[in-house]
């Protein structure tokens, strides 16, 4: 199914995400796209590969582009990334002009080349993050601060990444908490299955933990957590799910 005709003064907004994958951003991102109103906003979605809502975003009628968008990450080497950051640069400069785009979204503070090609084609960009980037600290700081510098807007999803950037950069920072799609989650259905599957008797308790293992998602702390919880209240069960990437 196709997505809603644009009308003709439709505004064309280039999203860029760090990753193509079933993650906390990309869920995001696909939900902002998602709630666009078309008459009035074009979105090309930019990621750095195929992945699992490619379909969701044809089904929608929007149109994504697989391009190598270089993100700073602790797996990247420093001389690689400076060499792999000037083409994408330029090609995102280029689809900038050559699709009037209006607006560079990007969805992570990991990926520079976005701001940046948006500022030589002297279009505003605006980074929507909700990520710590406290280790290494000299490079979450230069992030911040690069980022913050490039940005006309920032969207962050707590007053806590707000309070990383530089004081500088608190005017162009708005705080808009991630909603919640009340129709994808309901907390009083059954979980008899569940439980059975897992071996976790009918009537434990039962905490749960979901996402990455990366130090700013917490895993630790919830590990810490499980254990004064299971000393205080014994038949407790735990429950985390995740990658390590």
């Amino acid at each position: 199914a196709r997505g809603e005709e644009p009308h003709m003064s439709a505004r064309t907004i280039l999203y860029l995400n760090a990753t193509a994958e079933l993650g906390g951003a990309d869920t995001d991102l696909f939900a902002t796209v998602r709630a666009l109103d078309r008459t009035r906003f074009t979105p090309i979605v930019v990621l750095p590969g195929p992945g699992p809502f490619d379909e969701a975003y044809a089904r929608l009628g929007v149109e994504v582009l697989h391009l190598p968008l270089p993100a700073v990450t602790r797996a990247a080497r420093p001389r690689q990334l400076l060499r792999d950051t000037v083409p994408s640069v330029s090609r995102l400069h280029r689809l900038i002009r050559e699709r009037g785009v209006d607006l560079v979204y990007t969805n992570s503070l990991l990926l520079l080349t976005g701001g940046i090609a948006a500022r030589l084609a002297g279009r505003p960009a605006l980074w929507h993050s909700g990520e710590f980037l406290d280790r290494p600290r000299l490079v979450g700081q230069a992030l911040y601060w690069t980022t913050a510098a490039l940005a006309r807007r920032i969207i962050v999803s707590s007053a806590a990444v707000r309070a990383r950037f530089p004081r500088w950069a608190q005017r162009k920072i708005d705080v808009v908490h991630n909603g919640i799609d009340l129709q994808r989650f309901h907390p009083d259905r059954d979980g008899t299955a569940t439980r059975v599957a897992l071996g976790i008797p009918c009537e434990a308790p039962v905490v749960g933990f979901v996402g990455r293992f990366i130090p700013w998602k917490g895993a630790e702390l919830f590990v810490e957590m499980a254990a004064q919880v299971r000393r205080a209240v014994p038949g407790t069960h735990f429950l985390i799910v995740g990658s390590r990437l």
